[in-house]
């Protein structure tokens, strides 16, 4: 027998939460009835893949950019709206959808990542290398804080993951329209920035873990 799941429930606020509430409560109920939160959830496999070629190809056709941000915006439109549409038809498959509706989101965002160091091979290897890092440290670290607060909080300083696939749609909707050499300019710039909100991110994380062992 277990207990209450409290990975069900999202706590804190970001940039676009509201907007993105009034989205999920629209789109949920237009949902056909044959489109299940298990199809949601794992329509992320086929979308990474094309994440993927959009990536190892953009090099060579510029267009692939338009179309990885077309793959980001169904990505999230399916993310959005999959675990409301289990609440509302009672499928009870919330374990099962937040363990793989995260993993999922994990590698979708880690193929996104890879889909840039492959479709702008200008940038330093170490930048990109050093990015992924960061970004993927992020999710990591809001997982651990998970199992240590029992409370799920996905976004800090009014960033989440909204926000982040929000910032890959205007990338690549900018190398789409202006090419690469912005982001061969910006990326130094682009690490230095998310390496700072790691460090305010992660620190966050471990008062928060040293507050609870204090109380105990």
């Amino acid at each position: 027998m277990t207990g209450a799941f409290g990975g069900q429930t999202n706590v804190g606020r970001s940039m676009f939460s509201t907007i993105e509430q009034r989205v999920k409560h629209g789109l949920a109920g237009r949902v056909p009835s044959w489109l299940g939160t298990q199809q949601l959830t794992l329509a992320t496999l086929p979308l990474s893949a094309a994440l993927l070629a959009c990536g190892a190809l953009a090099s060579r056709w510029r267009g692939c950019w338009l179309i990885a941000a077309v793959v980001i915006v169904v990505q999230y439109l399916t993310d959005l709206v999959d675990g409301e549409v289990g609440r509302r038809r009672s499928t009870g498959l919330v374990r099962w959808g937040f363990y793989t509706d995260h993993l999922l989101d994990f590698v979708f965002l880690s193929i996104g990542l890879v889909g840039y160091c492959l479709g702008v091979p200008e940038v330093p290897l170490a930048l990109s290398l050093g990015f992924m890092l960061i970004v993927q440290t992020l999710i990591v670290s809001t997982y651990l804080e998970f199992g240590v607060t029992g409370v799920a909080r996905y976004k800090h300083f009014r960033v989440g993951p909204t926000e982040l696939r929000i910032s890959m749609i205007v990338a690549d909707l900018a190398l789409y329209l202006t090419g690469t050499r912005w982001l061969v300019v910006a990326a130094p710039y682009l690490v230095g920035g998310f390496a700072v909100l790691l460090l305010a991110w992660t620190y966050r994380g471990q008062r928060t873990a040293r507050r609870i062992d204090a109380v105990e």
